[in-house]
């Protein structure tokens, strides 16, 4: 978490990569191929079209608009937040306080990708220094994490039973 640059670099290389590897596979990808009007049922994926000599698999890539890429980014972390309530539902009530915790991050990244294309479109290659992109995305991540994250397993006293259980292993 301390070298992420952006909310995008954050949950795209530094964090639970499983995670992210299923919500592309199982949201990100259908949204993109639905975009791109291709049907939405299981396909072999583009790299055991290629292997198999499927000269489509090069039309999986074709140019979709920018606004179904945030559609698809924003539907895979809305899936993640209410995959996380259902979990949450386990101890407590569901609040959706992650799902907002996860739908902030998803807006985030998709104003990072808007910021980077327009600057982009314009040529503009500046970029802040390294420890103040460091410090944005350490930031977001700790002010969403203590406002959305944290405060329904403290209301829960889920913390406090995870801490006692831990204490009690090192007994």
């Amino acid at each position: 978490m301390h070298r992420s640059t952006s909310i995008r670099d954050f949950w795209s290389r530094r964090w639970n990569l499983t995670a992210g590897n299923i919500l592309r596979d199982a949201i990100y990808s259908p949204t993109m191929d639905f975009a791109r009007g291709r049907p939405l049922y299981l396909q072999p994926t583009d790299s055991t079209k290629a292997a198999n000599g499927d000269v489509s698999a090069a039309s999986a890539r074709a140019p979709v608009s920018q606004w179904w890429r945030m559609a698809a980014v924003l539907a895979a972390f809305l899936a993640s937040g209410l995959a996380h309530e259902r979990i949450l539902a386990y101890a407590t009530a569901p609040t959706f306080e992650w799902t907002a915790f996860f739908l902030a991050h998803g807006v985030a990244a998709v104003l990072e990708t808007a910021a980077d294309d327009w600057l982009r479109a314009r040529k503009l290659l500046w970029r802040p220094p390294r420890v103040l992109q460091i410090l944005y995305a350490l930031a977001f991540v700790e002010l969403t994490f203590h406002t959305l994250f944290l405060p329904p397993l403290e209301r829960s006293g889920l913390t406090h039973r995870l801490i006692a259980s831990f204490a009690d292993l090192a007994k």
